[in-house]
């Protein structure tokens, strides 16, 4: 395992005005960035495992959305 391993963390948000109001936040984060580190490195995992990731908290960030507009109405 390298020492700086190159990490990312997905953060995904949606506010809900429940009007015709709406926002999304998205947060992407890459960390042990070093020296060594390529722009090829980078590019690899944010296309891979943090799409994959953000992909998958969008789904379920819409899903429980989805589930409030339905309650409330």
């Amino acid at each position: 395992m390298m020492e700086n391993e190159l990490k990312g963390t997905v953060s995904v948000s949606m506010k809900l005005n429940l009007g015709n109001y709406q926002s999304a936040d998205v947060f992407v984060s890459l960390s042990g960035i070093g020296p060594e580190t390529t722009e090829a490195d980078m590019d690899s995992l944010l296309q891979g495992n943090v799409t994959v990731a953000y992909q998958k908290c969008l789904a379920s960030v819409k899903a429980k959305c989805r589930e409030i507009r339905e309650n409330v109405a």
